[in-house]
């Protein structure tokens, strides 16, 4: 699936970057001016609002896609969003063509050269539209990995805090123990909540209640942790370029902060621009950009090679870490950073060594 992507040249993907907005725009129109049942009963669906965060995240897809020449994003991509609309009784038939109204408007605004290399792969993504049709319904169900999972699970779910704490209470007794519990509980226990929403199991707010049972129940148990001794170091954390997924920065917050590291985490959803404005005022020893989604790692990458450009008034490194990072083939290389950490434990222990 997906020809060589070697043959992408810059050029092309500098033009794709420059006319985004305006193809984001013209495919939206394009939809809305269609007037067969298909289509209106679909954007019913999806709702009129969220098309076009619809047509954004399929971009930053794509941007990601080739930028990184990695198959693995856009085939999860495409998983994900028949997956989703699956479980909500869309006509599938409508991302057939969804996907074909990105061909027709790229050609309004890349030149032919251009066009013709970036065609191609939606030519695939139309002939993978049967594989998906067929492959969507016999998916089988994401399972918990653990019955201590399942618990914590159906707690985070019920907003159930009292058992949440307990869970965490005997689970974590030492920071080691903790550090085990979020590589494995945790992880698992979030990726079956994400699973859930996808499949049109639980709404949004669901998922809203066991972030926040999560949020304020690990700020409980950590006030049982000694808070140790201040260090002489700043960390700054932030999430990636306008992804709005930062729950895992404020726990990593939370626990540098009681094992004595001086904290700025200026949350999520934040412009490149703003976060460098941001940095600019403060003096951090390190800076870790955190990716959930796979739409984040070309943003992230954007504003560390931006940050090459300034004179920093001190040495500091760079980290990243995250979910959204998966697909990389090796992404402290592919993003320039200092490290990468794939756990939180091993983020810790960069901080604490180097």
């Amino acid at each position: 699936m997906f020809k060589v992507l070697e043959h992408i040249n810059n050029w092309t993907f500098e033009q794709y970057l420059q006319y985004k907005q305006e193809i984001a725009l013209d495919i939206q129109e394009m939809l809305f001016s269609i007037e067969t049942p298909l289509v209106q009963e679909s954007i019913l669906v999806i709702g009129k609002n969220k098309l076009h965060h619809m047509i954004e995240f399929h971009q930053d897809i794509f941007i990601n896609f080739l930028y990184f020449k990695n198959r693995k994003i856009l085939e999860d991509y495409l998983f994900w969003i028949y997956r989703v609309y699956y479980h909500r009784n869309l006509d599938l038939d409508f991302l057939h063509l969804f996907f074909s109204c990105f061909q027709k408007v790229l050609k309004k605004y890349l030149q032919s050269k251009s066009y013709s290399q970036l065609s191609i792969f939606y030519e695939d993504i139309l002939a993978f539209h049967q594989v998906l049709l067929s492959e969507i319904p016999k998916e089988k169900p994401l399972v918990l990995k653990t019955k201590e999972s399942e618990e914590f699970t159906e707690a985070l779910l019920h907003g159930d805090r009292t058992k949440t704490l307990n869970i965490l209470t005997q689970s974590c007794p030492t920071w080691e123990k903790l550090y085990e519990f979020f590589s494995s509980t945790f992880h698992d226990s979030m990726e079956h909540i994400g699973y859930l929403w996808e499949i049109n199991q639980i709404t949004v707010a669901k998922q809203h209640l066991a972030s926040t049972t999560i949020d304020d129940t690990i700020f409980t148990l950590l006030e049982k942790f000694e808070q140790e001794e201040p260090k002489n170091k700043t960390i700054f954390f932030s999430t990636a370029p306008l992804e709005a997924h930062g729950l895992g920065n404020k726990i990593i917050t939370k626990i540098a902060q009681k094992k004595g590291y001086s904290v700025i985490n200026i949350g999520a959803n934040l412009p490149t621009n703003d976060i460098i404005g941001a940095l600019n005022e403060f003096t951090p020893n390190y800076i870790i950009f955190s990716a959930t989604l796979t739409t984040s790692p070309y943003y992230i990458n954007e504003i560390l090679e931006k940050l090459k450009k300034y004179t920093p008034s001190h040495p500091y490194q760079t980290i990243i870490s995250g979910y959204g990072l998966r697909h990389l083939e090796d992404p402290k290389e592919n993003l320039k950073a200092d490290f990468y950490c794939q756990d939180m434990k091993k983020l810790l222990d960069v901080i604490e060594n180097f």
